[in-house]
């Protein structure tokens, strides 16, 4: 026997068959956009043949206030089907603009609001740190991006410590990602500055770096932001925002050791300088010494001779005032028991004495002793 549905079986039937598809994307032009209770969004996108309704939450859409009737978006959703009344629709999860003029409006508008809000404003810019030890670096794994800002940072610059978030840097989810990896150095890791790189490409493939919670999360970052997104000619609503833009992911890192690096090369030079300098002066202290010595070396042996001379004299007095130098001149020395007779008060009549002359010495017994005065 053969089913038969209500009507709000078999609309649920087919939003749950609907659904099974999964995600979908759909590119097409806004051909109305209303806001409902502050809430709601209910878009028409359309082609050359058809036309398709979509349903969004507000708070799940960023950068709503940039669509207009006209511009041509991607919608990333799943179809879904209103059970109460079977109209079909697409429930958008995500919204970006597409092609060249629609993105370059949204920019704009974009662009405008947040400058009005102060996002872009010099005054609030931050000096990146002279000499950072830990930089924090958002970009995708494996990229050249990645690889360029490495080389750079780790050619010159010792010390330094690299803390690498990898993240999705277009396409469905990149927001997210990028949002997510700024919110960690915010929270769970220190650093003193971050730098936000990606390569070139199309305005599609930086549509995540002008996306305004990625705006917003730069904006809000604890460490100063250097932002090195796209090619030189590439200006994105996160180079506006970041305290520093670089040119490229290469010039990010030159900027970011630009300091350190010229530090290292002053003290190189001034090293070399000052090694010069001393051999100079060496050299020069050498050649005075050498002149010195040259043109004293006469004086100096006449002082030597006259040196020895006298030393030669001061000996031959000091020899001369020696025991044997006194005996030689007919001097005696008298000796009792040994000791020298030093006074006359010490020698008695009768007394044995000793008297040592030039030669040698004899005994003798004292007969009278005679006092001075």
């Amino acid at each position: 026997m053969e089913h038969v549905f209500r009507v709000s079986e078999f609309n649920e039937f087919i939003d749950i068959y609907l659904g099974g598809a999964g995600e979908v994307a759909v590119s097409g032009e806004i051909s109305s956009i209303k806001l409902n209770q502050n809430k709601y969004i209910f878009i028409t996108i359309k082609d050359e043949e058809a036309s398709l309704d979509v349903f969004a939450i507000r708070y799940n859409i960023k950068n709503f206030d940039v669509f207009e009737v006209g511009m041509k978006v991607i919608v990333y959703g799943r179809a879904r089907l209103y059970k109460k009344v079977g109209r079909f629709s697409l429930f958008a999860d995500e919204i970006a603009p597409s092609g060249k003029g629609a993105i370059q409006v949204a920019f704009e508008k974009l662009k405008t609001r947040l400058a009005e809000e102060g996002l872009f404003d010099t005054e609030r810019k931050r000096e990146i740190p002279a000499f950072p030890q830990r930089i924090g670096l958002i970009t995708a794994k494996g990229s050249e991006a990645y690889g360029d800002f490495v080389k750079i940072t780790g050619s010159g610059a010792g010390g330094l410590t690299i803390y690498f978030y990898a993240v999705q840097v277009q396409g469905k989810g990149a927001v997210e990602s990028i949002i997510e990896a700024f919110e960690y150095f915010n929270k769970k890791l220190s650093v003193d500055v971050v730098a936000v790189v990606r390569g070139g490409g199309s305005a599609e493939d930086l549509a995540a770096f002008n996306d305004e919670g990625v705006v917003k999360a730069v904006f809000a970052s604890r460490a100063p932001v250097v932002s090195g997104v796209g090619h030189e000619g590439d200006v994105t609503l996160t180079d506006l925002v970041a305290d520093v833009r670089a040119s490229t992911p290469t010039n990010a890192a030159e900027i970011i050791v630009r300091d350190r690096r010229e530090a290292t090369q002053s003290v190189d030079s001034l090293v070399e300088r000052l090694s010069k300098e001393i051999d100079y002066k060496f050299t020069t202290i050498q050649s005075e010494i050498d002149r010195i010595l040259k043109q004293n070396a006469a004086r100096l042996s006449q002082i030597f001779e006259y040196k020895s001379q006298t030393l030669a004299d001061l000996e031959s007095v000091v020899k001369s005032y020696s025991i044997d130098g006194v005996l030689r001149r007919g001097f005696g020395l008298v000796y009792i028991n040994g000791k020298l007779v030093k006074k006359i008060g010490q020698v008695m009549v009768g007394g044995d004495v000793e008297t040592r002359v030039w030669g040698g010495k004899f005994g003798s017994v004292v007969s009278n002793v005679t006092k001075d005065g």
